[in-house]
Protein backbone atom coordinates (compact mmCIF):
# COMPACT_ATOMS: atom_id res chain seq x y z
CA UNK A 1 0.00 0.00 0.00
CA UNK A 2 0.83 3.48 -0.67
CA UNK A 3 1.69 6.06 1.95
CA UNK A 4 -1.55 7.74 0.74
CA UNK A 5 -3.59 4.54 1.14
CA UNK A 6 -2.34 3.52 4.64
CA UNK A 7 -3.31 6.87 5.64
CA UNK A 8 -6.61 6.79 4.74
CA UNK A 9 -6.65 3.12 6.36
CA UNK A 10 -5.64 4.87 9.94
CA UNK A 11 -7.77 7.59 9.52
CA UNK A 12 -10.38 5.19 8.95
CA UNK A 13 -9.88 2.97 11.85
CA UNK A 14 -9.54 5.91 14.35
CA UNK A 15 -12.74 6.98 13.91
CA UNK A 16 -13.94 3.77 13.20
CA UNK A 17 -12.13 0.97 15.66
CA UNK A 18 -15.17 -1.58 15.92
CA UNK A 19 -15.11 -2.90 12.13
CA UNK A 20 -14.63 -6.14 10.65
CA UNK A 21 -12.19 -7.02 7.97
CA UNK A 22 -14.19 -7.57 5.73
CA UNK A 23 -15.70 -3.81 5.90
CA UNK A 24 -12.46 -2.34 5.33
CA UNK A 25 -11.41 -4.09 2.43
CA UNK A 26 -14.23 -3.27 0.60
CA UNK A 27 -14.26 0.80 1.86
CA UNK A 28 -10.46 0.76 0.75
CA UNK A 29 -11.65 -1.09 -2.61
CA UNK A 30 -14.39 2.06 -2.35
CA UNK A 31 -11.98 4.26 -2.13
CA UNK A 32 -8.95 3.44 -4.50
CA UNK A 33 -11.06 0.95 -6.57
CA UNK A 34 -8.12 -1.90 -5.93
CA UNK A 35 -9.26 -5.41 -4.41
CA UNK A 36 -7.00 -6.34 -1.71
CA UNK A 37 -7.02 -9.67 0.05
CA UNK A 38 -8.39 -9.35 3.53
CA UNK A 39 -4.79 -11.01 4.80
CA UNK A 40 -3.00 -7.91 2.16
CA UNK A 41 -5.48 -5.69 4.94
CA UNK A 42 -4.67 -7.29 8.12
CA UNK A 43 -0.76 -7.26 7.49
CA UNK A 44 -0.75 -3.48 6.59
CA UNK A 45 -3.00 -3.11 10.13
CA UNK A 46 -0.99 -4.62 12.08
CA UNK A 47 2.41 -4.42 10.47
CA UNK A 48 2.49 -1.14 8.92
CA UNK A 49 0.29 0.63 11.69
CA UNK A 50 1.30 -1.53 14.56
CA UNK A 51 -2.43 -1.71 15.62
CA UNK A 52 -4.13 -4.90 16.69
CA UNK A 53 -7.53 -5.87 17.56
CA UNK A 54 -7.83 -5.42 21.65
CA UNK A 55 -10.21 -6.45 24.09
CA UNK A 56 -12.76 -3.51 24.69
CA UNK A 57 -13.40 -2.37 28.05
CA UNK A 58 -16.79 -1.08 28.66
CA UNK A 59 -17.75 2.05 30.78
CA UNK A 60 -20.64 3.04 32.63
CA UNK A 61 -22.22 6.26 31.11
CA UNK A 62 -23.72 6.51 34.98
CA UNK A 63 -20.11 6.59 36.14
CA UNK A 64 -18.82 9.61 37.77
CA UNK A 65 -15.68 11.37 36.99
CA UNK A 66 -15.74 12.83 40.48
CA UNK A 67 -16.23 9.87 42.24
CA UNK A 68 -13.68 7.83 40.41
CA UNK A 69 -11.08 10.39 41.17
CA UNK A 70 -12.26 10.56 44.69
CA UNK A 71 -11.74 6.37 44.88
CA UNK A 72 -8.46 6.94 43.32
CA UNK A 73 -7.59 9.50 45.82
CA UNK A 74 -8.30 7.81 48.48
CA UNK A 75 -6.18 4.82 47.20
CA UNK A 76 -3.10 6.53 46.91
CA UNK A 77 -3.25 7.94 50.27
CA UNK A 78 -2.00 4.48 51.97
CA UNK A 79 1.78 4.14 51.13
CA UNK A 80 1.76 0.44 51.54
CA UNK A 81 0.09 -1.89 48.14
CA UNK A 82 -0.07 -4.61 50.54
CA UNK A 83 -2.22 -3.06 53.11
CA UNK A 84 -5.26 -3.40 50.42
CA UNK A 85 -7.77 -6.13 50.12
CA UNK A 86 -10.28 -6.07 47.08
CA UNK A 87 -13.64 -7.50 47.89
CA UNK A 88 -16.45 -9.19 45.47
CA UNK A 89 -18.43 -11.84 44.49
CA UNK A 90 -18.72 -13.56 41.34
CA UNK A 91 -20.94 -16.23 39.41
CA UNK A 92 -19.57 -18.79 37.65
CA UNK A 93 -21.68 -21.00 35.47
CA UNK A 94 -21.36 -23.72 32.78
CA UNK A 95 -19.53 -21.56 30.22
CA UNK A 96 -16.73 -20.44 32.25
CA UNK A 97 -15.88 -24.24 32.82
CA UNK A 98 -15.85 -24.90 29.25
CA UNK A 99 -13.64 -24.67 26.45
CA UNK A 100 -15.73 -23.76 23.02
CA UNK A 101 -12.88 -24.33 20.71
CA UNK A 102 -11.41 -27.83 19.71
CA UNK A 103 -8.87 -28.45 16.89
CA UNK A 104 -10.24 -30.26 14.30
CA UNK A 105 -9.68 -31.56 10.47
CA UNK A 106 -10.39 -28.27 8.06
CA UNK A 107 -14.13 -29.02 6.43
CA UNK A 108 -15.27 -31.47 8.60
CA UNK A 109 -17.78 -29.15 10.19
CA UNK A 110 -17.30 -27.84 14.18
CA UNK A 111 -17.11 -30.62 16.69
CA UNK A 112 -19.65 -32.22 18.74
CA UNK A 113 -19.58 -32.02 22.68
CA UNK A 114 -21.62 -33.82 24.64
CA UNK A 115 -22.94 -32.72 28.17
CA UNK A 116 -26.27 -33.21 30.64
CA UNK A 117 -28.21 -30.11 29.99
CA UNK A 118 -29.67 -29.81 33.61
CA UNK A 119 -28.82 -27.48 36.59
CA UNK A 120 -30.03 -28.36 40.08
CA UNK A 121 -27.76 -27.76 43.53
CA UNK A 122 -25.79 -30.78 42.60
CA UNK A 123 -24.38 -29.35 39.85
CA UNK A 124 -21.10 -28.33 40.11
CA UNK A 125 -20.56 -26.55 37.41
CA UNK A 126 -22.43 -23.23 38.23
CA UNK A 127 -22.00 -21.44 41.71
CA UNK A 128 -21.64 -18.49 42.85
CA UNK A 129 -17.96 -16.91 45.21
CA UNK A 130 -17.49 -14.26 47.09
CA UNK A 131 -13.83 -13.83 47.20
CA UNK A 132 -11.17 -11.06 48.29
CA UNK A 133 -7.26 -10.76 46.64
CA UNK A 134 -4.37 -8.54 48.23
CA UNK A 135 -0.94 -8.46 46.19
CA UNK A 136 -0.61 -11.94 46.92
CA UNK A 137 -3.38 -13.19 44.94
CA UNK A 138 -6.75 -14.56 45.99
CA UNK A 139 -6.63 -15.15 49.66
CA UNK A 140 -7.26 -18.82 49.33
CA UNK A 141 -9.56 -21.97 49.84
CA UNK A 142 -10.40 -20.40 53.18
CA UNK A 143 -11.31 -17.67 51.71
CA UNK A 144 -12.97 -17.78 48.53
CA UNK A 145 -15.09 -20.90 48.62
CA UNK A 146 -17.80 -21.57 45.88
CA UNK A 147 -21.24 -21.79 47.22
CA UNK A 148 -23.44 -24.35 45.46
CA UNK A 149 -26.68 -24.11 46.36
CA UNK A 150 -30.64 -23.62 45.30
CA UNK A 151 -32.65 -20.75 45.82
CA UNK A 152 -35.03 -22.91 47.75
CA UNK A 153 -36.21 -25.80 49.23
CA UNK A 154 -38.54 -26.49 46.07
CA UNK A 155 -36.36 -24.63 43.19
CA UNK A 156 -33.99 -26.53 41.33
CA UNK A 157 -32.60 -23.88 39.66
CA UNK A 158 -29.36 -22.90 41.12
CA UNK A 159 -28.94 -19.37 38.82
CA UNK A 160 -31.14 -18.06 41.31
CA UNK A 161 -29.37 -18.79 44.06
CA UNK A 162 -27.45 -15.45 44.62
CA UNK A 163 -25.48 -14.32 47.05
CA UNK A 164 -27.51 -12.14 49.27
CA UNK A 165 -27.05 -9.35 52.09
CA UNK A 166 -27.05 -11.96 55.41
CA UNK A 167 -25.10 -14.31 53.47
CA UNK A 168 -22.23 -11.55 52.57
CA UNK A 169 -22.19 -10.41 56.11
CA UNK A 170 -22.02 -13.98 57.83
CA UNK A 171 -18.88 -14.14 55.44
CA UNK A 172 -17.22 -10.97 56.48
CA UNK A 173 -17.54 -11.99 60.27
CA UNK A 174 -16.53 -15.45 60.28
CA UNK A 175 -14.27 -15.91 57.33
CA UNK A 176 -12.60 -12.06 55.93
CA UNK A 177 -12.54 -10.15 59.31
CA UNK A 178 -10.35 -12.84 60.87
CA UNK A 179 -7.79 -12.11 58.09
CA UNK A 180 -7.46 -8.39 58.64
CA UNK A 181 -4.65 -6.55 59.88
CA UNK A 182 -4.88 -3.20 62.03
CA UNK A 183 -5.01 0.01 59.98
CA UNK A 184 -3.32 2.43 62.45
CA UNK A 185 -0.25 0.26 62.35
CA UNK A 186 -0.04 -0.14 58.26
CA UNK A 187 -0.52 -3.79 58.49
CA UNK A 188 -1.22 -6.39 55.55
CA UNK A 189 -4.98 -6.85 54.52
CA UNK A 190 -6.52 -3.45 56.56
CA UNK A 191 -7.76 -1.38 53.59
CA UNK A 192 -10.90 -3.26 52.57
CA UNK A 193 -11.91 -1.85 49.24
CA UNK A 194 -15.37 -3.11 47.71
CA UNK A 195 -18.18 -1.35 45.41
CA UNK A 196 -21.46 0.13 46.71
CA UNK A 197 -23.70 -3.03 45.97
CA UNK A 198 -26.87 -3.67 48.02
CA UNK A 199 -25.47 -6.33 49.98
CA UNK A 200 -22.41 -4.66 51.23
CA UNK A 201 -23.44 -0.69 51.25
CA UNK A 202 -24.62 -1.20 54.97
CA UNK A 203 -23.17 0.74 57.82
CA UNK A 204 -23.40 -2.28 59.77
CA UNK A 205 -21.18 -3.80 57.39
CA UNK A 206 -18.27 -0.72 57.78
CA UNK A 207 -18.78 -0.59 61.52
CA UNK A 208 -17.90 -4.45 61.76
CA UNK A 209 -14.30 -3.73 59.45
CA UNK A 210 -14.06 -0.33 61.35
CA UNK A 211 -14.14 -2.47 64.57
CA UNK A 212 -12.02 -4.92 63.77
CA UNK A 213 -9.20 -2.45 63.06
CA UNK A 214 -9.94 -1.99 59.76
CA UNK A 215 -11.23 0.49 57.27
CA UNK A 216 -13.27 0.47 54.19
CA UNK A 217 -12.63 2.52 51.15
CA UNK A 218 -15.99 2.44 48.85
CA UNK A 219 -15.06 2.52 45.25
CA UNK A 220 -16.83 4.19 43.02
CA UNK A 221 -20.56 3.44 41.55
CA UNK A 222 -20.31 1.57 38.29
CA UNK A 223 -17.19 1.17 38.20
CA UNK A 224 -16.18 -2.08 38.46
CA UNK A 225 -13.01 -1.29 35.97
CA UNK A 226 -11.31 0.36 38.91
CA UNK A 227 -11.27 -2.58 41.09
CA UNK A 228 -8.26 -5.18 40.41
CA UNK A 229 -10.45 -8.62 41.45
CA UNK A 230 -12.32 -8.03 38.16
CA UNK A 231 -9.41 -9.10 36.35
CA UNK A 232 -8.76 -11.84 38.47
CA UNK A 233 -12.03 -13.59 38.18
CA UNK A 234 -11.13 -13.30 34.43
CA UNK A 235 -8.11 -14.98 34.99
CA UNK A 236 -10.06 -17.28 37.42
CA UNK A 237 -12.54 -18.09 34.16
CA UNK A 238 -10.20 -18.82 32.38
CA UNK A 239 -7.59 -20.95 34.42
CA UNK A 240 -11.13 -22.74 34.75
CA UNK A 241 -11.18 -23.60 31.08
CA UNK A 242 -7.67 -24.56 30.52
CA UNK A 243 -8.09 -27.59 33.73
CA UNK A 244 -11.04 -28.87 32.88
CA UNK A 245 -9.32 -31.51 31.39
CA UNK A 246 -6.26 -32.06 33.90
CA UNK A 247 -8.51 -31.29 36.88
CA UNK A 248 -12.04 -32.95 36.51
CA UNK A 249 -13.24 -32.84 39.34
CA UNK A 250 -14.90 -29.13 40.36
CA UNK A 251 -13.33 -28.46 43.42
CA UNK A 252 -9.85 -29.35 41.90
CA UNK A 253 -10.26 -27.12 39.08
CA UNK A 254 -11.46 -24.61 41.54
CA UNK A 255 -8.44 -24.82 43.58
CA UNK A 256 -5.77 -24.70 40.46
CA UNK A 257 -7.83 -21.73 39.05
CA UNK A 258 -7.76 -19.64 42.27
CA UNK A 259 -3.69 -20.25 42.46
CA UNK A 260 -3.44 -19.08 38.50
CA UNK A 261 -3.71 -15.28 40.14
CA UNK A 262 -0.13 -14.97 41.55
CA UNK A 263 1.95 -12.22 43.08
CA UNK A 264 2.97 -11.02 39.66
CA UNK A 265 -0.01 -10.72 38.19
CA UNK A 266 -1.67 -8.43 41.12
CA UNK A 267 1.39 -6.21 40.74
CA UNK A 268 0.51 -6.16 37.27
CA UNK A 269 -3.01 -5.40 37.74
CA UNK A 270 -2.31 -2.84 40.44
CA UNK A 271 0.12 -0.92 38.05
CA UNK A 272 -2.55 -1.00 35.37
CA UNK A 273 -3.76 1.58 33.17
CA UNK A 274 -7.25 1.83 34.84
CA UNK A 275 -5.77 2.90 38.59
CA UNK A 276 -3.88 5.51 36.72
CA UNK A 277 -0.57 5.15 39.19
CA UNK A 278 -3.39 5.54 42.66
CA UNK A 279 -1.49 2.43 44.31
CA UNK A 280 2.21 2.76 45.09
CA UNK A 281 5.15 1.44 46.01
CA UNK A 282 4.40 -1.13 44.00
CA UNK A 283 7.41 -4.06 44.16
CA UNK A 284 8.66 -5.34 41.07
CA UNK A 285 7.11 -8.44 40.04
CA UNK A 286 8.58 -11.72 40.28
CA UNK A 287 8.08 -14.96 38.50
CA UNK A 288 6.44 -17.64 40.88
CA UNK A 289 6.12 -21.58 40.76
CA UNK A 290 3.64 -22.85 39.12
CA UNK A 291 0.41 -23.97 40.14
CA UNK A 292 1.02 -27.92 39.87
CA UNK A 293 4.19 -26.68 42.27
CA UNK A 294 2.16 -25.45 44.76
CA UNK A 295 -0.68 -27.60 44.65
CA UNK A 296 2.10 -30.38 45.81
CA UNK A 297 4.16 -28.32 48.41
CA UNK A 298 0.76 -27.23 50.19
CA UNK A 299 -0.85 -30.08 49.10
CA UNK A 300 -2.55 -29.76 53.22
CA UNK A 301 -4.46 -26.90 51.80
CA UNK A 302 -7.23 -29.51 50.12
CA UNK A 303 -8.10 -30.00 53.74
CA UNK A 304 -10.23 -26.67 53.83
CA UNK A 305 -12.13 -27.72 51.27
CA UNK A 306 -14.20 -30.24 53.79
CA UNK A 307 -17.70 -29.96 54.01
CA UNK A 308 -17.79 -26.64 54.73
CA UNK A 309 -17.13 -25.22 50.89
CA UNK A 310 -20.68 -26.58 49.83
CA UNK A 311 -24.18 -25.07 51.55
Amino acid sequence: MSTLQLAYLKDMLKHQPYLYLDQITEYMFYKFNIKWSHTCVYTAITVKLNLSLQQITMRALQASELERFVYLNALSSFDDPAMFVFVDETMVGKNESRRTRNWAPVGEGAPIGWEIFQADEYDQEIYSMLAAADINGFLGPGVCQPVWRAAGKDDRNVLRGTINGADFETWLEKTLIPTLGLVALNQPRSVVVMDNASVHNHGRIEAMINKAGATVVWNAAYSPDLNPIERCFHQYKSELKRSRLTHPDAIDRHMAALYSVKRENMINYYGGKALNGAIRNLPRAKKEMSVQKWLVQKGAGLALLGGGLLK
